[in-house]
């Protein structure tokens, strides 16, 4: 075989193993919803901004999920008197297809490297009628446990906590409030970085298998060795081409 075949092999191969790594599909049990719905009364960004991310993981054994919520552009996580006439107030509101009672919370605090003074907890353990203005009522919501009241107390985050329950999966997250003007799958309340404005988000779009953080799953690295691979091929076919 001569040289020059040996190196067009070789780049293939590379090429084609790049082609596999970007094809690799996410772990079935992670998924994604994009918080993108403004909801705040002076605006917080508008709809299609991307104010955060909630991640849900199915935890080992199949009886448990871990709920991480990360906030762009600085936005914090605030408690500004969700439900109604509740407090302790709560700050982030979902629902569950499986209703299991009751739900423990396990590991409720920042994730690692975060400080551990901040945390969350369950604002509820049994199913329970919530309401998030202009979202009717959740289920279930989680409570922000260092934040103040108000826009002053908010919490950075990113937050991750442990709900366990027998049987419980990322799938029973898949639920929606019910009555309001839009029904979503989470609502978040949070003090705008972008507007400095205080009010709920939410995630009403189904959710999806990779990061809405990332536009490229891998931050491009995948696509840049890709395209040097196939450079390489070409150059080598005009230098041996030569000969």
């Amino acid at each position: 075989m001569t040289l020059f075949k040996k190196s067009t092999l070789l780049a293939a191969l590379t090429a084609a193993g790049l082609f596999a790594i970007a094809e690799r599909p996410v772990a079935a049990n992670t998924v994604y919803y994009a918080l993108t719905s403004d909801h705040c009364t002076n605006g917080c960004g508008g709809n299609g901004h991307l104010f955060g991310v909630i991640t849900l993981t199915d935890i080992a054994g199949g009886n448990g999920v871990r709920f991480t919520l990360e906030l762009a552009d600085g936005s914090l996580l605030v408690d500004t008197g969700f439900p109604p006439g509740a407090p302790p107030d709560a700050s982030i509101a979902f629902n569950l297809d499986l209703n299991p009672a009751p739900l423990v919370d396990q590991n409720a605090t920042l994730t690692e490297g975060a400080p551990a003074s901040t945390s969350l907890s369950l604002f509820n353990t049994s199913a329970a009628s919530l309401g998030f203005n202009g979202f009717g009522t959740f289920e279930y919501a989680l409570t922000c446990k260092q934040c103040g009241t108000g826009g002053g107390g908010g919490v950075a985050g990113p937050f991750t906590i442990d709900i366990l329950a027998a049987g419980l999966t990322t799938d029973d997250f898949a639920q929606k409030s019910v009555g309001g003007d839009v029904q979503a799958y989470f609502a978040v309340d949070i003090l705008s970085g972008v507007t400095g404005y205080t009010g709920l988000v939410d995630a009403s779009g189904p959710s999806t298998p990779d990061n809405p953080f990332d536009s490229v799953p891998d931050g491009g690295t995948t696509v840049a060795l890709l395209g040097s691979a196939l450079l390489g091929i070409g150059m080598m076919r005009r230098r041996f081409g030569k000969g």
